[in-house]
C-alpha cells in the first residue's frame, strides 16, 4: 500500500526504537567490558570497506568505477580483519574462528543455512507474479506463510534448545529447510497454491528450529563480556 520503499523507513524507526532503548535502559550492560577502549579504528574500517564492497558489486553493471570499488572494499575489509588480530580490544573478536570450534562451525552453519534459503522469498516472489499471475499483494500474503511460522513457533524453539542439545535442535531445523527446497523442485506453472503455503509453512518451521538453537550454541561458546 506504501510502495517497496516504506520497508527502509520502517526498519530506520525500529532502529531509531533500539537505540533509545539501549540508551535509556541498558545501563549495565557495559560492566563485563569496564575498562575496554572502543575500537574506532577497526569501525570506521569495516564501515567504509563494507560500504565500498556492497556499493560497487550494485553499480557494477552501469558505473565504470565499480570494479575499483569492490577492489578497495576488498582491501580494506582485509586490512579490517589484520587490525582486528592485533589490537587489544576489538571490534570483532577474529580468533574465535580460529580458537573456538562451537563458535566457528555454528557460524558456519548459519552461513550455509542461510546460503541455501535466502533466495526463496525472491524467486517465489517472481513466479507468483510473473508465472501465476498474483498482484504484489497476494503474493505477499501467500509468502507471508514462512516468517508467520517463523516468529510463533522461534521462542518454543529457544526453549527446546536449553532442555536439549542445541545442535540436535539446528540440525532438525536444516533438515526441514533442505525438505523444503527438495520440494520446491517440483514446482510448476500449475502447482496449486495450498501446496505452496504447506511447504513455506515446512521452510517456517525450520528456520524456527534452526534460528534460535543455532544462535544459542553460538552465544554460550563465548564468555558474557563477548556477547555484544
Amino acid at each position: 500500500y506504501l510502495g517497496w520503499r516504506s520497508i527502509f523507513y520502517l526498519t530506520t524507526l525500529l532502529g531509531l526504537g533500539a537505540v533509545s532503548g539501549i540508551h535509556f535502559w541498558l545501563h549495565g550492560e557495559w560492566a563485563g567490558a569496564r575498562g575496554e577502549k572502543f575500537d574506532t579504528a577497526g569501525s570506521l574500517l569495516y564501515m567504509v570497506g563494507l560500504l565500498a564492497f556492497l556499493y560497487g558489486l550494485s553499480s557494477i553493471s552501469d558505473s565504470p568505477w565499480a570494479p575499483y570499488l569492490v577492489l578497495l572494499g576488498i582491501i580494506l575489509l582485509v586490512g579490517f580483519a589484520l587490525w582486528e588480530l592485533k589490537i587489544d580490544y576489538p571490534i570483532l573478536q577474529v580468533r574465535l574462528f580460529k580458537h573456538n570450534a562451537g563458535f566457528a562451525f555454528s557460524n558456519l552453519a548459519a552461513m550455509i543455512n542461510y546460503s541455501a534459503t535466502f533466495a526463496v522469498t525472491f524467486l517465489l516472489s517472481v513466479y507468483l507474479q510473473v508465472v501465476r499471475g498474483y498482484d504484489s499483494q497476494a503474493a505477499g500474503l501467500i509468502l507471508l506463510a514462512q516468517p508467520l511460522v517463523m516468529t510463533i513457533l522461534s521462542p518454543l524453539a529457544g526453549t527446546l534448545s536449553d532442555r536439549l542439545e542445541p545442535r540436535l535442535v539446528a540440525s532438525l531445523g536444516m533438515g526441514c529447510s533442505a525438505l523444503s527446497l527438495f520440494f520446491f523442485i517440483f514446482i510448476s506453472a500449475s502447482t496449486a497454491p495450498f501446496l505452496l503455503v504447506a511447504n513455506l509453512l515446512l521452510a517456517g518451521l525450520g528456520f524456527a528450529l534452526f534460528a534460535s538453537p543455532n544462535n544459542n550454541a553460538i552465544m554460550g561458546s563465548v564468555p558474557m563480556r563477548l556477547y555484544g
